[in-house]
């Protein structure tokens, strides 16, 4: 669901926003907008705005928890994802779910020390205790959303079912690309329609960047999701980038020591899976 196009001033919306002639300027975009043509442009232009309380940028695990729990607050929520929600990115590989349950039997402590050892004492302990705290309820949020309901085509499919069941809005195969600033708080983001050619901005009270991690993946891994475009976008308007110990890790052979791929060959037909420990990471 996309909003319809609207005509503004863009002077009016560059001075809201704080943003400069650059965000209109899609250097080597084939099509309507060029450098030139943005900054040559009239006072007029049109644009595809959207206002909303909450922007979520990314359609994967993340951004999707994060649009529910904010609709959840009584909020009106907007998810902007590049491609299709649950299946662009690296969401599609994403398998097994890590989950802390002491009903299990899992240890805390022992947990805790695979997780720092595999990390190689990396890890920041304040992020682990808040998967201890909250990855089994966000396992059992999965669950009541189908995950493992065999007649969905394929699980991550379970995420765009459940925006669409809380009539969160959705804008698909959208590309934002930079930041909006005013005065040093981030009101929102722009970018364009991979449709039509579109510029698109949607204005917010808060944004939530979920773009993925960019973390590093072992090799034999497929990479072309990693686009670290949430890295980007952060870093151009000054955020804090943290997290980043969280590198991943795949188990391989010594047949095929380049290759982590191959184990995973049935995980379209088996579903999301809850793990245990360290060695479950993917």
């Amino acid at each position: 669901m996309s909003e319809s196009p609207t005509t503004m001033d863009r002077r009016d919306f560059l001075k809201a926003t704080g943003f400069g002639l650059a965000a209109l300027s899609f250097a080597g975009m084939t099509g309507a907008f060029t450098q030139n043509t943005a900054v040559a442009s009239a006072d007029e232009m049109s644009l595809s705005r959207i206002d909303t309380d909450v922007l979520v940028i990314g359609g994967g695990y993340a951004g999707v928890f994060a649009a529910v729990e904010a609709k959840k607050a009584g909020l009106d929520v907007v998810l902007v994802d590049k491609g299709m929600v649950g299946r662009s990115g690296q969401t599609p590989w994403a398998n097994g779910f890590n989950v802390f349950d002491a009903g299990a039997g899992d240890d805390r402590d022992e947990m805790l020390e695979q997780m720092s050892i595999s990390s190689e004492y990396l890890n920041n302990p304040d992020w682990m205790d808040m998967q201890f705290e909250d990855s089994k309820t966000r396992w059992d949020d999965m669950i009541e959303w189908g995950f493992q309901d065999p007649s969905i085509r394929h699980p991550h499919f379970a995420l765009r079912d459940k925006l669409v069941q809380d009539d969160i809005r959705m804008v698909e195969r959208t590309m934002l690309t930079e930041l909006l600033t005013d005065n040093g708080t981030v009101v929102g983001a722009i970018g364009f329609s991979l449709d039509d050619e579109q510029t698109v901005a949607v204005i917010a009270k808060s944004t939530v960047l979920a773009a993925g991690a960019g973390s590093f993946k072992a090799s034999g891994f497929p990479i072309q999701g990693l686009t670290s475009d949430g890295d980007a976008m952060a870093y151009r308007v000054g955020a804090t980038i943290s997290g980043k110990e969280w590198n991943d890790f795949h188990q391989t052979s010594a047949e095929t020591p380049a290759d982590c791929w191959n184990q995973w060959s049935g995980m379209w037909e088996a579903g999301v899976s809850q793990r245990h420990g360290a060695s479950g990471g993917g």
